[in-house]
C-alpha cells in the first residue's frame, strides 16, 4: 500500500511538472510571438528609413548633377563674355 500512495505521489508531482512546463512553454511561445511582432516592426521601420535615404540620395544626385550642369553653363556664358569684352578691346 505504500508504494501505492508513494506512486500516487510520483505521479501527482509529475502531473504538477508537466503542468508547469506547459505554463513555461506557453509563456516561451506567447513571448516569442509578441519578439517576433516587434521585430518585424523594427524591420519594417528600418526598410522604410533605408527608403528615405536612398530618396535623399536620389534627390542630392540630381541636385548636384543640376547645379553642376547650371555651373558648366554660367562659366561658359561668363567665358563667352569675357572673349566678346577681349574682342572688342
Amino acid at each position: 500500500m505504500a508504494d501505492n500512495t508513494s506512486d500516487q505521489k510520483t505521479q501527482s508531482e509529475l502531473s504538477e511538472l508537466v503542468s508547469k512546463a506547459r505554463e513555461i512553454n506557453a509563456d516561451i511561445d506567447e513571448r516569442f510571438r509578441h519578439t517576433e511582432t516587434q521585430l518585424n516592426e523594427i524591420e519594417a521601420r528600418v526598410n522604410e528609413s533605408a527608403r528615405r535615404v536612398e530618396e535623399a540620395f536620389t534627390a542630392l544626385d540630381r541636385a548636384e548633377k543640376e547645379a553642376g550642369e547650371e555651373f558648366e553653363t554660367l562659366a561658359l556664358e561668363e567665358a563667352q563674355e569675357l572673349a566678346q569684352e577681349q574682342k572688342e578691346d
